[in-house]
């Protein structure tokens, strides 16, 4: 129970364990048996002197009687551990939850091998035991446990064992596995070709054990004898004497421990003590080597020599040579010289037959387990251990964690503005009910549009690229107003299609999103977030993590294939060996940032439906948690992003979930998440966007034909801090700091992360060296609330039908799209940029989430073949498993 609760994720460490029980398994059994097993099994059957070896059928018996005891011992152990761990666990019972939390569960297949263990060693337990019954005479006994035997085995394994086990290693998981990010195919196919492979070993067992049962039958109910050969070296060898002088035409006196000798040419092993356990040393050491292995190890045949002092005293059946008549003669030629002890040396061959092609089938399914076990060590293990240890970086404050996550296109009044009116909350600055824009802002005679509450499922979405919302914030082509104006939300959107005006308008009641009204009521909203450039999704996005959008204000091809080049907080925060992981549900868009493609952060991302609870319930949350929403909405996932036309519920759900499991994390009380959206998605908002003092970040100007300088903020968006150590009700207005017109904004995030966590690096850019900071808010109290809700209310579904998967891509999941098809290698095909053009939706989330796969298990693979961590993988567009070209820069290479 120690490994499953311990929360240390797959490593060598795992494997060496698993050697040190082997080897300690062993060990036992030696003592045991000559200590306990084989005076037990004398004293069971009546035996009153340790048999010799001429005395096959006593020394036969005892032998098996031992082996029995050993067995059972180990199997009933094995499963009384199993049973009190499924005792202890939900899990056992569902199938489901049997790959839940794979591949970080502890050892890979933790929860399905000890099923898997379980049913096996069941019967193992009642056949040992008829064994046993059956050698000490007991018939009854060895009926009834041999009857038990047979019924757990169907049941277990011909029941139990395809329709259940197998049913959720080959069915049931592919749900759970569709949205892992590293999950390697072959090894799916690996794992369930060998649990098949068992249930024809089981079938045809079954057969012989079925076989048995009718023989039993005849024999009035007495179960057979072990048809097993009587000596266990005999049934492996067939041993004859080769031509010997009369000197010494006798063996060493086996009775007073004579020394035996075995000499593959100059290797020498010999052993003093008593002959039994020499030969079963013969016995185990040829079953191991194959004669070819041998052959090629010591350069001739595999030899024994028996020294020529003592030879006074004969053993008339002392087997030492092979011959194999079934095939004709000895594998090996037989041979005899004079070692230079004296005495003579003969060959020693392994038989052929069923017991060596046994022998060598468990060595290679072995073989394949070790391969599979390998190929599922984390490649993390890889990066880190090639990697200098740093020096603990040191967090003075009580935050330790901050959990990111940004939403879809969503203004503050649209989502939180109707809390001022009609949710108690006059120290918001929401709306009031007065709030209106013309259809035609220039035109004081056109119809007024006022706000409202109604907002709803929207099927269009509202206009949000450069352009538009140059419109909605001036309402004309004068853009040097201050403040702005902020009037030209409906007529953008009623120039999109009649009706959309009032459409961008509407907010949503505090009713409605019952979550984020929950989440205002006990810990704190921002009133004045603003996106950080008025553009649309992905330039806002690269704020976020990296003070800048190098120069984009919409999609740019180019830094779309290469990666934008600029330095992120990841940066920052691996520089000063800070921990960060991304919690992805279809593709991560912050693989826009090149810097993300190296090898050693590939790593770092990780499948929110399979990690984020287990790290979360293990306290093993890194220190920058980025979670990215499902983006395309599919009738196996719906999208929860926010983004128009997807259902808000939806969203509302993702965030409950988040929060409800940071809630009942260990690390709660360190911990501070932070909810905004990237950019307002045309929607109404009546704060002006601020402009006095904003600062270039890079000094780069925006493309044609508007040549943007990035001295603007965009729209405001609803942003919720929630901590332990945040106060009920906190509304949180402008900056005081660090310059007079700081604002918060999304550089606002790498600003404060940087002074969270005291990290040594400079400012990532004027921007976030410029926005306001709210570390403070976090250190306002002394002591973490005990007070905080552990549940949030439920949410109702706004949208009336589900996912319409035959939908056309909107300009967002284009994007990323094209983001996928740089990852897959897509982007060098002539079709390129246009991919995701002509996909539906539900083409696209598939295309998304193989790229990515792919993507993510090659840079996995590169990291475990020893490529350059640094360096940076250029997938083809078919992708194969040779890797080359791996250099010591950070350069592109090609997988």
């Amino acid at each position: 129970m120690t490994l499953v609760h311990a929360g240390v994720g797959p490593e060598p460490g795992n494997f060496l364990l698993v050697l040190c029980f082997a080897f300690g398994s062993f060990v036992a059994r030696l003592l045991l048996d000559r200590f306990v097993y084989k005076p037990l099994a004398m004293k069971l059957l009546s035996y009153k002197a340790v048999p010799m070896i001429n005395d096959e059928a006593k020394w036969s018996k005892i032998a098996k009687c031992s082996e029995s005891m050993w067995k059972l011992t180990y199997y009933a152990a094995v499963q009384i551990w199993v049973l009190s761990i499924i005792k202890q666990e939900t899990w056992s019972l569902d199938t489901k939850e049997y790959f839940k939390g794979w591949p970080n569960q502890e050892l890979k297949f933790f929860r399905i091998g000890t099923m898997i263990l379980a049913l096996h060693d069941t019967s193992d337990v009642f056949l040992e035991s008829a064994k046993l019954f059956k050698y000490s005479e007991k018939e009854m006994a060895a009926s009834l446990c041999f009857g038990l035997f047979a019924i757990s085995w169907f049941l277990l394994r011909l029941v139990y064992f395809p329709f259940w086990i197998i049913k959720a290693s080959s069915y049931e998981c592919v749900e759970a596995l569709s949205w892992m990010e590293n999950f390697p195919t072959t090894l799916y196919y690996v794992f369930n070709t060998m649990l098949l492979t068992l249930l024809v070993f089981h079938t045809y067992w079954w057969k012989l054990i079925f076989a048995m049962i009718m023989k039993q039958m005849s024999n009035k109910g007495q179960v057979g004898e072990d048809i097993r050969s009587g000596n266990c070296f005999q049934r492996i060898f067939t041993l004859q004497i080769l031509k010997m002088e009369n000197e010494h035409c006798c063996c060493p006196d086996i009775a007073m421990g004579a020394d035996f000798v075995v000499h593959p040419s100059f290797f020498y092993v010999k052993i003093k003590q008593a002959p039994d356990r020499f030969f079963h040393f013969l016995v185990s050491l040829a079953e191991c080597l194959l004669p070819s292995v041998s052959a090629r190890l010591v350069g001739s045949p595999f030899s024994i020599c028996c020294p020529g002092p003592r030879t006074n005293r004969t053993r008339e059946n002392l087997p030492l040579l092979l011959s194999s008549p079934s095939r004709g003669g000895a594998p090996w030629d037989s041979f005899v010289r004079a070692p230079p002890w004296g005495g003579r040396e003969m060959d020693l061959v392994a038989q052929g037959g069923r017991r060596a092609r046994r022998r060598l089938l468990v060595r290679a399914v072995f073989l394949l387990y070790l391969m599979t076990s390998a190929h599922c060590l984390d490649a993390e293990r890889a990066v880190s251990g090639r990697r200098k240890k740093k020096a603990k970086h040191e967090i003075k404050g009580p935050i330790k964690t901050l959990v990111v996550l940004v939403m879809e296109n969503r203004s503050f009044d649209h989502m939180l503005g109707w809390l001022r009116t009609k949710g108690g909350r006059p120290d918001i600055d929401g709306l009031t009910g007065h709030e209106y824009n013309r259809l035609n802002a220039s035109d004081p005679s056109s119809p007024e549009v006022f706000v409202s509450d109604g907002a709803a499922y929207v099927d269009s979405d509202p206009g949000h690229s450069f352009q538009a919302i140059r419109e909605q914030i001036f309402g004309s082509e004068d853009t040097a107003a201050v403040p702005a104006p902020m009037s030209g939300f409906a007529q953008q959107a009623e120039s999109m299609g009649e009706g959309m005006a009032s459409t961008v308008m509407r907010g949503f009641a505090p009713d409605a999103v019952p979550v984020y009204s929950a989440l205002a009521e006990e810990f704190a909203v921002f009133d004045r977030w603003f996106a950080s450039v008025p553009a649309s999704t992905q330039p806002n996005r690269f704020y976020v993590h990296s003070a800048t959008s190098h120069g984009a204000t919409g999609n740019v091809r180019r830094d779309l294939v290469h990666g934008f080049p600029q330095k992120t907080i990841f940066d920052s925060l691996d520089e000063d060996g800070l921990s960060f992981g991304v919690y992805y549900q279809n593709i991560p868009a912050v693989l826009f940032f090149k810097s993300l493609r190296k090898l050693k952060h590939l790593v770092k991302f990780h499948s929110y439906k399979l990690a984020f609870k287990l790290d979360a319930k293990l306290g093993r949350l890194p220190n920058y948690v980025v979670i990215e929403q499902h983006y395309f909405d599919v009738k196996l996932s719906p999208a929860n992003d926010d983004h128009p036309s997807h259902d808000i519920a939806r969203g509302q759900r993702l965030v409950k979930e988040v929060y409800q499991t940071l809630r009942a994390s260990p690390q709660w009380n360190e911990t501070a998440l932070l909810i905004t959206y990237d950019e307002h998605g045309g929607f109404y908002d009546h704060v002006p966007t601020p402009v006095t003092g904003v600062p270039n970040p890079d000094g780069i100007i925006g493309p044609d034909p508007f040549y943007f300088k990035f001295d603007r903020l965009g729209v405001r968006v609803p942003t919720i801090l929630i901590s332990p150590w945040i106060e009920k009700r906190t509304a949180i207005h402008e900056p005081k700091g660090p310059t007079p017109h700081s604002q918060y904004e999304h550089s606002s995030i790498p600003a404060t992360v940087r002074k969270l966590f005291n990290l040594n690096s400079n400012f990532l850019t004027k921007r976030d060296a410029w926005a306001g900071t709210f570390e403070s808010y976090l250190s306002i109290r002394k002591t973490p609330r005990t007070d905080c809700p552990e549940k949030l209310p439920k949410v109702k579904s706004l949208r009336p039908f589900g996912p319409r998967e035959d939908k056309v891509l909107s300009e967002f999941q284009v994007e990323l799209i094209q983001l996928a098809s740089q990852l897959n290698g897509d982007h060098v095909l002539n079709t390129y940029p246009y991919i995701g053009k002509g996909m539906t939706v539900r083409q696209a989330n598939r295309y998304a989430e193989d790229a990515v796969a792919r993507f993510l298990e090659a840079g996995r693979a590169a990291l475990r073949a020893g490529a350059n961590e640094s360096a940076i993988v250029t997938m083809r567009p078919a992708l194969t498993s040779r890797i080359s070209g791996w250099s010591s820069d950070a350069s592109a290479q090609s997988i």
